[in-house]
């Protein structure tokens, strides 16, 4: 007996219910759910940048946390 007749048999023999309810129906939600999250997080993200006086700040502040930019620490630090 082969791989592929196995498979075949074991397809044959799985009601479609649990293939459809148990199986496609989670996984499609659950991409639904990833899909709906990372487009209210790049909503959140463009609303951010449009209110910033200056994007680049909030784009670095957004990869690198709360620090203030090197940009702005090198410009404190030739004043002194």
């Amino acid at each position: 007996m082969t791989v592929s007749s196995t498979f075949a048999m074991f397809l044959r023999e799985l009601p479609g219910w649990y293939l459809w309810g148990g199986i496609f129906l989670p996984v499609a939600l659950l991409l639904l759910l990833v899909i709906a999250h990372l487009q209210w997080k790049l909503q959140e993200t463009e609303a951010e940048l449009l209110a910033a006086p200056d994007p680049r700040e909030t784009a670095y502040r957004l990869c690198h946390g709360n620090r203030s930019s090197p940009r702005r620490q090198t410009r404190q630090h030739v004043h002194t």
